[in-house]
């Protein structure tokens, strides 16, 4: 993994190296191996490098074609550049190192932008052609890497792997976009191509953007997930088949993330998709595979002790480490400065911490993300699939008509669901279920005149566009390229680069989830295929138990550690100074959690990673040019 980082005066001026140098090195957490630059007259690329495969200089970047007129920076892997490499060496192309990085720029020379298609991996990618006079960013599909671009018509093109060396970049407009920040309030993220800054956007997964010369930007889709799955399913002779190539495929995946010339592990949660991720491993690797579980003390969710047995069964090494309220509470100051934009799930606190120890004995770890959203193991995918049956059963006026009668019901639970079961259809049970987040309306929260994204709507418009897929499917696509990309995965990458630590997903990548979109839905739902597959290795007390979630008691911790931090994040005058929010909403919402009258612990946590993001993004002094000019050129 590495940072990269890119600039293009589009006034022709030339960029200064030293300032190039200086917002490069705001990424040297995502790249503490080695540092190169490519300056030529109004163009920069600049990289930050994590070394994983060809240790050697010749793996460094930014590097060019023969001629030096095509030039990349880039991060991630690209699995398949071996083959690719033959292809292109085919081609007449001469290779100088074994990297997967030289493959990108041949392949851009013999295929143009038609390259990323042919990339199996993840991967974001800054490149330069002097011939075309053009930039181009690419992201992979999933976008586990990220990709961020700044664009002033006329006078500027930023691109970064964050927003932190934008923002640093002399001059750059830190305006915040407003409307943004409240989708994000409602939202688990701010959805692509949008970002908290104005005129800052985020490269699409399975897209590249195009600026050239004229100043003309084009942003062109090379792979989209839901067009695949709305092809249908795939023929298949009987279940016992789809099942056979499912097991392909997955061994498939983990064995080409195993490639690596650095000490490589995996998180072991002891759940479903970790557990048959290690077991791959353990079946795969000529080593002991090493593997690392964050415990948590006192909780009653810590499965620590699952995955210790499953360790031990694998007969892979296992370490735990069990964090206490004190261990975790240090990361909540310094979350903006670790992840680099606020993030919606406080889960990212014991990632941080077990990223941090991990990454002290390896580089590289394999981890279990996408197997909930691509395989449907959430449990209201299950609640999606009944109402469906439900809905298509029993006519919308006996619905509202059983609706009534259910707010008897006791259990929150099961008030609230018989509350939303006289909704029309299954797409707006399910927009019910992702978009209600917070006992109280956001735009209680807003100023006049604002409204966040309608989630509930949008969410359902969505399911009912997958008009040939039924509608537990449309819901877990959904949150496949929704909440797992902007949130999930933004998690786990802030969490591991935080520490340099490189993390691969096998359950994402993308000929299996290509398939998985496509399987038979009686082998996909609740993981029927994953856990079918770890019956080899594991016996049903292990495979068949429910899933248990890993959040720290953070409503506890606002109430004692983080209270003194919370109210000053929170005060009349931090949040009437912001004029984001309105200030009496806020201090009710503090006062209700405090006196233990209600639990506002979600939007709490939003309103202070916010404010937290605010000051290190916001309020922190921007590098002045005078301070720039200070730092020494380093050379590519």
């Amino acid at each position: 993994m590495c940072g990269i980082l890119g600039a293009w005066q589009l006034d022709g001026a030339p960029v200064d190296e030293r300032i190039v140098v200086a917002c490069r090195d705001t990424l040297t957490a995502r790249g503490p191996n080695d540092a190169g630059v490519f300056v030529s007259g109004p163009v920069a690329l600049a990289h930050r490098r994590l070394s994983i495969i060809d240790l050697s200089p010749l793996g460094r970047m930014p590097m060019s074609n023969e001629a030096g007129d095509i030039w990349a920076t880039f991060n991630g892997e690209i699995y398949n550049f071996q083959t690719l490499r033959g292809e292109l060496e085919a081609h007449g192309h001469q290779f100088r190192s074994h990297t997967d990085s030289e493959v990108i720029l041949h392949s851009y020379e013999q295929w143009g932008t038609d390259c990323f298609a042919r990339f199996d991996g993840m991967f974001a990618i800054g490149l330069w052609d002097g011939i075309q006079r053009q930039m181009v960013l690419a992201r992979s599909p999933h976008g586990k890497k990220p990709l961020y671009y700044y664009y002033s018509p006329g006078k500027l093109l930023l691109f970064g792997s964050t927003m932190r060396p934008l923002v640093n970049w002399p001059g750059f407009p830190r305006e915040l976009d407003r409307q943004a920040i409240y989708d994000y309030m409602q939202c688990e993220a701010v959805y692509a191509p949008r970002s908290l800054i104005q005129n800052t956007y985020k490269v699409r997964p399975g897209s590249y953007v195009v600026v050239d010369d004229a100043g003309n930007v084009g942003e062109y889709e090379y792979w989209n997930l839901a067009e695949i799955a709305r092809r249908g399913p795939l023929s298949f002779g009987d279940e016992q088949e789809a099942y056979e190539e499912f097991e392909r495929l997955m061994r498939s995946a983990v064995k080409k993330r195993l490639v690596a010339d650095v000490p490589l592990g995996a998180f072991l949660s002891g759940g479903i998709d970790s557990s048959l991720v290690v077991a791959l491993m353990a079946e795969g690797s000529g080593e002991r595979v090493r593997s690392f579980t964050a415990g948590f003390v006192p909780t009653a969710t810590d499965e620590s002790r699952y995955a210790r047995e499953v360790a031990q069964r694998l007969g892979v090494s296992n370490e735990v480490f069990s964090f206490t309220g004190n261990d975790i509470l240090p990361y909540v100051a310094d979350i903006s400065r670790l992840c680099d934009e606020p993030i919606k799930h406080y889960s990212a606190l014991p990632l941080l911490a077990i990223s941090q120890a991990a990454s002290k004995e390896v580089r590289v770890v394999l981890t279990g993300d996408g197997g909930d959203e691509l395989f449907g193991g959430y449990r209201y995918f299950e609640w999606v699939r009944r109402f469906d049956y439900y809905a298509k059963l029993v006519g919308p006026r006996l619905r509202r008509i059983l609706a009534g009668a259910g707010r008897w019901l006791p259990g929150r639970k099961l008030n609230w669901l018989a509350k939303h079961s006289s909704a029309p259809d299954a797409a707006a049970f399910f927009g019910e279920l992702t978009g209600r987040m917070y006992d109280l309306p956001i735009e209680n929260l807003l100023p006049d005149g604002w409204k966040p994204i309608d989630q509930v709507q949008f969410a359902a418009a969505f399911v009912r566009q997958q008009c040939n897929l039924q509608a537990i499917e449309g819901a877990m696509l959904y949150d496949v390229l929704y909440p797992m990309v902007e949130a999930i995965l933004v998690k786990a990458d802030r969490a591991t680069m935080a520490f340099s630590l490189e993390a691969r997903s096998p359950l994402l990548d993308q000929p299996l989830s290509e398939f998985a979109v496509r399987m038979p839905l009686s082998l996909r739902h609740n993981k029927r295929a994953l856990r079918r597959m770890l019956t080899r290795y594991l016996p049903p007390q292990l495979v068949q138990r429910p899933k248990m979630g890993f959040n720290p008691p953070m409503g506890d911790w606002f109430r004692g550690g983080l209270r003194e931090l919370l109210c000053d994040a929170l005060s009349t005058e931090s949040v009437r100074r912001r004029d984001l929010f309105r200030p009496e909403v806020v201090q009710r919402l503090l006062n209700e959690h405090l006196n233990r009258s209600h639990n506002h612990v979600i939007v709490l946590w939003a309103l202070l990673t916010m404010e937290l993001w605010l000051r290190e993004f916001v309020d922190a002094p921007a590098a002045s040019s005078r301070q720039l000019s200070q730092t020494e050129p380093t050379g590519a």
